[in-house]
């Protein structure tokens, strides 16, 4: 199998490192990849608008599988690289705007009768504040670019002045909505367009403990409450995503995945995503014990239903992102020799490249840098890992979250 892999960041690196030692790979070649894809595997740099120079080189490398990264989605770059034809990895762009757009996302699951906190679309700032009076405070007012700002009401009079801050006149309006509180989890599956796997849940710790704010940790448990959790929100929120995912047909492929919160009435959806970012796809891909490569491939031609069952190791994951507000992080070797024995780093970004154009609906974690993760057979072990990991690694400048994995949920 000669992959195409695209992506920059903490998740093409996660991803990268579980394929490199698949049985299946022949060769594995990353656009961009980062300084430490580039330790193991091949990097290239070539514009996602430089369309000629993208398809020369698959045709030269003889590619046989595309992964797909959120930029490579939102650009349309899936749909044409599908036209060559070639399996690719990663939804058509047709439904980027349900990761682009906060309101497009909240009436997409609306009408697909998910689970959804109470609220509305809303196209004018007086729709909003007549709206807004009819729910229990706090509220949400979340602008309808997912990179846009959200501001929390606690009282009637933070109101008009946070609708204003979020409506923008040329988008498709503000999404008003009461805040749930509860722990936030993603549910995430692999889709080839009908048959579905579910993937195992990943526990988020957000940004300021919002909602709709980017994600700094992530862990989950090898725990019977775990199992009885996972098993909930199959029933609840994995079956029927991909039910509504199914809707668009073969243009739903990929990892898909949403996020949601457990509220005391039962879990409801906040938003969807279209590609793992790394918290995530490490917290998934540090349990999984088989061969990831061919889940993708059939993924992405549609015979999923054929493929091999992956195997799901009995152990709890925790994963901490680590952000950066000196010039100059530490370098790549220095980094690798704090870590604690089977706990790994993967870097989120190259200081060394230029900075590249985020599509809107990107989940970037502000400066990130890069994460760190380990899996354990208890979460206190991985616990203890990671952060005698971090503690090492601690100078002015670097800064990340020591509340990750206190509590199971």
């Amino acid at each position: 199998m000669r992959i195409l892999q695209f992506g920059s960041t903490s998740s093409a690196h996660v991803l990268a490192w579980k394929l490199i030692n698949s049985p299946a790979l022949e060769q594995l070649t990353l656009v961009p990849g980062n300084a430490a894809t580039a330790l193991f595997t091949t990097s290239v740099r070539l514009a996602l608008d430089d369309r000629l120079a993208l398809t020369e080189r698959v045709l030269r490398d003889g590619s046989t599988l595309v992964l797909a990264d959120e930029g490579a989605i939102a650009s349309g770059l899936t749909d044409e690289l599908r036209s060559l034809p070639l399996p690719v990895f990663g939804p058509d762009q047709q439904l980027w705007r349900l990761q682009a757009s906060r309101c497009s996302a909240y009436e997409w699951l609306h009408h697909h009768r998910l689970p959804v906190p109470r609220g509305r679309v809303c196209t004018s700032q007086v729709g909003a504040e007549k709206f807004a009076a009819s729910l229990q405070f706090p509220i949400i007012v979340a602008a309808d670019d997912a990179r846009g700002p959200v501001r929390v009401c606690s009282d009637r009079m933070d109101l008009p002045a946070a609708i204003a801050d979020c409506l923008d006149p040329a988008g498709q309006g503000v999404l008003v909505q009461e805040l749930v509180t509860g722990p936030l989890v993603s549910v995430a599956l692999l889709l080839d367009g009908q048959t579905s796997l579910p993937l195992p849940t990943t526990r988020l710790h957000a940004l300021d403990r919002q909602p709709f704010a980017p994600a700094i940790g992530a862990h989950s448990a090898a725990t019977p409450l775990w199992t009885r959790l996972e098993a909930h929100l199959q029933r609840l929120i994995h079956e029927p995503l991909a039910r509504a995912f199914r809707a668009a047909g073969t243009s739903a492929r990929g990892w898909l995945g949403a996020t949601c919160v457990l509220a005391a009435a039962g879990p409801l959806i906040h938003s969807v995503h279209l590609a793992p970012d790394g918290l995530e796809a490490a917290n998934v891909l540090l349990r999984l014990g088989s061969d990831l490569a061919p889940l993708l491939e059939h993924c992405a031609r549609s015979t999923l239903a054929t493929a091999p069952a992956p195997t799901w190791l009995p152990l709890a994951t925790l994963v901490v992102a680590v952000r950066s507000t000196a010039p100059e992080p530490a370098p790549l070797p220095e980094l690798y020799e704090v870590l604690e024995p089977e706990t790994l780093v993967f870097l989120h970004t190259d200081a060394e490249q230029p900075p590249r154009a985020e599509p809107a609906g990107a989940r970037l974690v502000p400066d990130a840098w890069a994460i760190v993760a380990s899996a354990a057979p208890t979460l206190e072990q991985a616990r203890e890992r990671v952060y005698r990991s971090l503690q090492r690694l601690a100078r002015p400048g670097i800064v990340f979250a020591e509340h990750i994995g206190t509590h199971e949920l």
